[in-house]
């Protein structure tokens, strides 16, 4: 007679329990080694129509480097995106991408191997400004006078930022007379300044900025004529 063997049930569920850990295990190592793709773009804050270097990475968990995949780099310019292309040699594929016109944030991306990246951005900010006229006026207060501009624009039609730092120089026939700083309101000079103590007409106001001057009229008879 033959006896016939049977496993135990608690073997068994022992078996299918062991067999589905391995699974997840062998799942979650894979999802471990997942690539990861990253975007660096440089400098942090760029001029219109300067150089922006870009690189993409892909690596994977193991820091391996990845070759001859493709990648597709995606940003925004002007409102407009856009799109280029290249292949990763180590791991590694780089861009150079002007700066948009106006001024603004710059985001990009990249896909490669099924894999998005997170955004990288870069600000854009106004260039050196295009010559500019400062108007100087009466005011009520005694020895002092109104000094105000239009828009101040770079070249590409973006007023310059109101961190920008502009230097007042008060100059009569002897040279400088007085100095002072100011920083513009919406890429504007709009200030009530003391004229100096003492001056030998004429007496002029020149603005300057990175470089870029411009000179007001004679402001001899404002301040003369207002004094006490």
């Amino acid at each position: 007679m033959k006896m016939i063997m049977t496993r135990p049930k608690k073997l068994i569920c022992s078996v299918i329990a062991t067999g589905l850990l391995v699974n997840l295990i062998s799942l979650k190592a894979h999802a471990d080694t997942a690539p990861n793709l990253t975007v660096y773009a440089g400098p942090q804050s760029v001029s219109p129509r300067e150089v922006i270097h870009v690189t993409v990475e892909l690596t994977e968990e193991t820091s391996s480097r990845m070759n001859d995949e493709a990648v597709e780099l995606s940003y925004m310019s002007d409102g407009t995106s856009k799109t280029v292309s290249g292949t990763l040699k180590f791991g590694l594929v780089s861009f150079e991408v002007p700066g948009q016109d106006k001024t603004g944030l710059m985001t990009f991306t990249a896909k490669a191997a099924d894999v998005t990246s997170k955004e990288a951005l870069v600000t854009v900010v106004a260039g050196s400004p295009m010559p500019f006229k400062i108007t100087v006026q009466p005011n009520k207060k005694p020895e002092t006078v109104k000094l105000s501009s239009g828009p101040i624009m770079d070249r590409h039609d973006n007023p310059i930022s109101d961190l920008s730092l502009v230097s007042l120089e008060w100059i009569d026939v002897n040279g400088l007379k007085a100095r002072q700083s100011v920083q513009p309101l919406n890429g504007r000079i709009s200030l009530r300044a003391k004229c100096p103590a003492n001056f030998t007409a004429p007496l002029r106001v020149r603005a300057v900025i990175d470089a870029v001057e411009s000179i007001s009229k004679d402001v001899s008879a404002d301040c003369v004529a207002r004094q006490g």
